[in-house]
């Protein structure tokens, strides 16, 4: 048997089916006792005070437990079911005050995947504060050595492909003027059966590598004159322009032919008649 006090100043009194039945939500105040006949207190504040618990049945007789029964409090006492869970046989119709509520016994409410209708007098999970999953890296993580590695790399590869656009440019500009394979051509006054009005022409070839020096004195073809220059060794040497001047370089007062190869400078000395390779006893003053 269990009761209820009332704000009223009565005790509701009945078995637990019929509490559970009749009013389910008064469930968590009853209170465990047993039937024992005694005199009636009616009011709140009696039930309350007194030393002895009292309730009326449902045929208005009134019962009492004494102290000897006030063990009952110390036992356990159903907990409140979860309320995703809880179902009650309860009538189609249950007027709470001014509100009316209309009960359909019949439908089925689908229990909830995270409740456990098995465990009686726990909270449902979503009443249970959850721990905040921890919050996975995503992407590629790599040591800080590797981006500098890229970086270094890609500072090189620009390196390298700025020296083979200023390489194709200056290959570009040879083409132009001077051509395949390199020529350089100019006419000076030597003394060679020459004079101002029909100076020697002096053309200058660089063929594969190998300089070759024509001379045409006078510009007559029929004197020609073919001389050997040094040969080029360097990478690239068949694409390098080679130029030439006339200069008297050991001051004998007759001009000689001077050989520019990029920072190089090669001598042929004038005798008068033709050009000879410069000697180490030559007095020479190279021109810039």
């Amino acid at each position: 048997m269990l009761e209820v006090p009332l704000n009223d100043g009565t005790v509701w009194t009945g078995t637990e089916a019929q509490l559970r039945r009749e009013h389910p939500d008064w469930l968590p105040y009853a209170k465990r006792v047993q039937p024992r006949t005694q005199a009636t207190r009616t009011t709140r504040k009696d039930w309350q005070n007194s030393t002895s618990t009292v309730f009326r049945d449902e045929n208005g007789r009134v019962t009492v437990l004494d102290d000897i029964d006030s063990d009952i409090e110390d036992e356990q006492w159903p907990q409140r079911l979860p309320t995703s869970t809880r179902r009650y046989n309860v009538p189609t119709t249950v007027t709470r005050g001014n509100t009316r509520y209309q009960v359909h016994p019949n439908q089925t409410i689908p229990r909830r995947a995270h409740a456990d209708p098995t465990i009686s007098g726990t909270r449902g999970t979503e009443d249970i504060p959850q721990a905040k999953p921890k919050r996975q890296r995503r992407g590629f993580f790599a040591h800080p050595l590797l981006y500098l590695g890229i970086g270094m790399t890609t500072m090189l590869a620009l390196w390298v492909l700025g020296q083979m656009a200023v390489n194709w440019w200056q290959n570009h500009q040879d083409d132009a003027t001077y051509g395949r394979p390199r020529t350089y051509q100019f006419e000076a006054v030597f003394g060679h059966n020459d004079s101002a009005s029909n100076p020697t022409h002096i053309i200058i070839i660089n063929l594969n590598r190998h300089v070759i020096i024509i001379e045409l004195p006078g510009g007559d073809a029929t004197r020609a004159r073919i001389y050997n220059g040094p040969t080029l060794f360097q990478d690239g040497g068949d694409l390098v322009p080679v130029t030439g001047k006339a200069s008297d370089v050991n001051g004998d007062g007759k001009p000689d032919l001077v050989l520019f190869i990029q920072d190089q400078r090669t001598v042929f000395i004038n005798d008068g008649t033709q050009f000879r390779p410069a000697k180490p006893g030559d007095h020479i003053t190279l021109p810039k």
